[in-house]
């Protein structure tokens, strides 16, 4: 099971053999920290774990001494043993402050640790909600995935973070998007037994079906070319809506809209998944209006790639 623990983050125990640098920029010591750069300590060095200065006072939200260290050069892009950078160990501690600096310094928010998991996994799993929402505002993308297939609302989800849950889902957060295992953020709240958080993705689900017929609806009473787009844009992100229909499109789905209009997203729609071979209220099938159409285009694809099975 997916998410974060200060083990399985490598957030190391420092050492008695702790290098001087290192001592002053975990505690915030400045005046200890340029004396030993003027002397010549290496800004960059690493401890056995692969921390730097850098990381340790980003780690321990120094941001005084954050600010001093990349005055004085220090790397944003080197990484710990895990592949930990400073705006990841920031971000897991919550110092949002530190996170911004890093940010405004040029740091990489969308870099992945060798886990694959990013600033924004780490604040959404972390339940960091002002952290995820800088991060989105910044422009992390909150679609990536970690090695397991975890999104952040994946992450947020799993730890009952109900208020992250929402921010993410309010941000454009796929409530389809299924890790590794075929799981959505959802299955693993109400498996938590998260019924409030349950009900948050019930309330989107509900908004998006309401959302994918008033296209349908504008579609049938204006057939365009950017309305069809805008249909295919909102099935790419909701598959499950494909075969959808209701009073308001005269029971017809998509795919039945886009053949009587002789629109060529039928074609789109079928290559998507769409049932060419379902029955509307009258007996027909996008096939068997398909092959009327005037659009050879429509006509020969329909069937190249016809079936025998028909669903009413």
């Amino acid at each position: 099971m997916s998410g974060f623990s200060n083990s399985n983050l490598k957030i190391e125990r420092l050492e008695s053999d702790e290098i001087p640098l290192h001592t002053a920029s975990r505690s915030g010591i400045s005046n200890m920290a340029w004396d030993l750069l003027d002397r010549g300590t290496d800004i960059n060095q690493k401890d056995k774990n692969g921390l730097t200065a850098l990381h340790l006072a980003s780690r321990h939200g120094e941001i005084n001494m954050v600010r001093l260290l990349l005055a004085r050069g220090a790397s944003l892009h080197d990484k710990t043993d895990e592949g930990n950078n400073a705006l990841m160990l920031a971000s897991f501690r919550g110092h949002e402050d530190v996170v911004e600096l890093l940010m405004d310094s040029g740091a990489n928010f969308n870099e992945k640790n060798y886990d694959e998991n990013t600033a924004l996994h780490m604040a959404s799993d972390r339940g960091y909600k002002d952290l995820a929402e800088l991060l989105i505002v910044r422009g992390a993308n909150i679609h990536d995935k970690d090695c397991e297939g975890y999104t952040a609302l994946h992450h947020a989800a799993i730890k009952g973070h109900s208020d992250v849950v929402k921010l993410l889902i309010d941000h454009g957060a796929n409530i389809n998007d299924q890790n590794n295992d075929g799981i959505t953020a959802c299955d693993l709240a109400l498996d938590k037994g998260r019924e409030d958080i349950g009900a948050l993705f019930e309330a989107e689900f509900e908004r998006t079906l309401d959302k994918y017929i008033a296209l349908l609806v504008i579609v049938i009473k204006e057939n365009s070319s950017e309305n069809w787009t805008n249909i295919i844009e909102m099935l790419e992100r909701n598959p499950h809506l494909i075969e959808v229909y209701s009073r308001t499109t005269n029971y017809q789905s998509a795919l039945l809209i886009a053949v009587n209009q002789r629109s060529t997203a039928a074609v789109r729609l079928v290559m998507m998944g769409a049932n060419m071979n379902r029955v509307d209220k009258n007996g027909q099938t996008a096939l068997s209006i398909a092959s009327n159409s005037y659009n050879e285009l429509i006509r020969n694809f329909f069937t190249k790639n016809s079936s025998k099975d028909v669903i009413p």
